[in-house]
């Protein structure tokens, strides 16, 4: 060690140095009793002026490395400064003024850290896993003040003033990006962030007494709490679509259409006539009703009746494109088991759509013919295959679903809709692995799945967060939108409790 200059004035202090080595070391001076500079595994580049000055003090550094680290200077008692897994870069000015101060960073690194001022008693500044990147002026003031990071980081933090007592601000699993102002000047207050992320959030301003402030509890005083970054778009939406079952079940009239559409038009993004029920519908009500989706930017798809008119012929097809474009459609579901047709024709089927100027929907199911499932075998290069013959036999295979619906979306398709049979039919039974594979490997903005009732919507919400794509119930919108809007961690109900709409 070059120009390391050790004064020892009081008693009972020990300097251990651990595994690893230090780099141009200057100025360690310890002036007070009971002081302990313990360095842990791994080394100190151009460490300088490391001062220390009162009793009971301890500086610990844990496994990493501390870089350019100048003029620490603490002048309190009973000062503790951890640095745990991690590192410290350019890490300056780091003053200490009052009595009970716990400093201690985790798993992660400090980067450029300037001017943490502590005035307070019994303050506790703790960072997580992760780390602080271009953090200045953290002013704390009050008594018994708590401040804490969890895991992930903070970008270019400004100015975090506290001025009241029992304060805590909490940060969970996430990050904070350019994080301005953030004032509190009220009593025992929490402000928690749940899970996600916050992007230029400024001006958090909060003044009331006894106020606690959480995602999950703000349902009740807003009529959304996920911040914009978790929120979805104004419509149209590329995700976080809901999709509307339109009269199937129950058949309603145009006027309760467009009381749903003039209600909670904008939180519909789809109206779906499920199952073919559009024949049995009179033209002019269909394009009234279109006419009627179209006003709220609602886009309107077919159901799963386009199998029904092959037995017209191959030239069927492309005239049911073309009376449904006449109708007002959008969108052509195609559903794939019942059309039971080899692949090439499906995909041949989503060009007739696309070009067309619809929008293709092949709907998939997980389990598929025996008939249809590929064989390996060995044959010459373009030998014929005699096909197999159709059994009643279903064979689940979640891979050739993905197979096939890649093939679609390369052909053109613009959404994959998931048959909620033997997947997603009830909470109870719900298949989570089917749906983690489906999504990880077509992504949530090109799949949809169905939701029969809240409970699976909201297993979907608190698994993948809003932006999923769900199609439901006409009576189940708003629920659905509350859902979307609630933290995603924790048991609710709807603000409305039941279904608001009482068809």
């Amino acid at each position: 060690m070059n120009n390391v200059t050790e004064q020892e004035n009081d008693v009972e202090e020990d300097i251990g140095v651990g595994v690893g080595h230090l780099d141009d070391v200057e100025h360690i001076i310890t002036q007070s009793d009971e002081l302990n500079i313990g360095v842990g595994v791994g080394h100190l580049d151009d460490v300088e002026h490391i001062i220390t000055q009162s009793d009971e003090l301890n500086i610990g550094v844990g496994v990493g490395h501390l870089d350019d680290v100048e003029h620490i200077i603490t002048q309190s008692d009973e000062l503790n400064i951890g640095v745990g897994v991690g590192h410290l870069d350019d890490v300056e000015h780091i003053l200490t003024q009052p009595d009970e101060l716990n400093i201690g960073v985790g798993v992660g690194h400090l980067d450029d850290v300037e001017h943490i001022l502590t005035q307070p008693d019994e303050l506790n500044i703790g960072v997580g896993v992760g780390h602080l990147d271009d953090v200045e002026h953290i002013l704390t003031q009050p008594d018994e003040l708590n401040i804490g990071v969890g895991v992930g980081h903070l970008d270019d933090v400004e100015h975090i003033l506290t001025q009241p007592d029992e304060l805590n601000i909490g940060v969970g699993v996430g990050h904070l990006d350019d994080v301005e102002h953030i004032l509190t000047q009220p009593d025992e207050l929490n402000i928690g962030v749940g899970v996600g992320h916050l992007d230029d959030v400024e001006h958090i301003v909060t003044q009331p007494d006894e106020l606690n402030v959480r995602p999950s509890e703000m349902a009740g005083y807003r009529w959304k709490t996920f911040f914009e970054e978790e929120d979805r778009p104004e419509k149209p939406r590329r995700y976080g679509v809901t999709e509307m079952r339109g009269p199937y079940f129950s058949l309603f009239s145009q006027n309760m259409l467009q009381d749903i559409f003039e209600s909670s038009g904008q939180f519909v993004d789809g109206l779906k006539f499920a199952g073919g029920s559009h024949s049995l519908m009179a033209r002019s009500f269909i394009k009234e009703v279109t006419n009627m989706a179209r006003k709220h930017n609602v886009y309107v798809s077919t159901g799963d009746w386009a199998e029904h008119l092959l037995r017209k012929g191959p030239s069927a097809f492309k005239e049911y494109i073309d009376e449904c474009k006449q109708l007002g459609f959008d969108t052509i579901e195609i559903d794939v088991g019942s059309l039971g047709v080899p692949e090439e024709t499906l995909l041949r089927y989503v060009r007739l759509v696309k070009s067309g100027g619809l929008r293709a929907k092949p709907l998939f199911s997980v389990k598929f013919n025996k008939s249809d499932i590929p064989r390996n075998m060995d044959r010459a290069f373009g030998s014929y295959v005699i096909p197999a013959p159709r059994t009643p036999e279903l064979v689940e295979d979640v891979n050739l679903l993905i197979r096939r619906a890649e093939r679609c979306l390369e052909a053109g398709a613009d959404m994959i809709m998931v048959d909620a049979d033997d997947v997603c039919r009830q909470a109870a039974s719900l298949r989570a692995d089917i749906v983690a594979k489906i999504i990880s490997r077509l992504g949530l903005e090109k799949t949809m799945f169905e939701a029969s009732d809240l409970k699976t919507a909201e297993w979907f919400i608190k698994q993948y967060g809003p932006r999923v794509n769900l199609f439901v119930d006409h009576s189940q919108v708003t629920d659905l939108e509350c859902l979307r809007g609630r933290n995603l961690g924790k048991d609710h109900m709807s603000v409305l409790g039941s279904s608001y709409f009482m068809f």
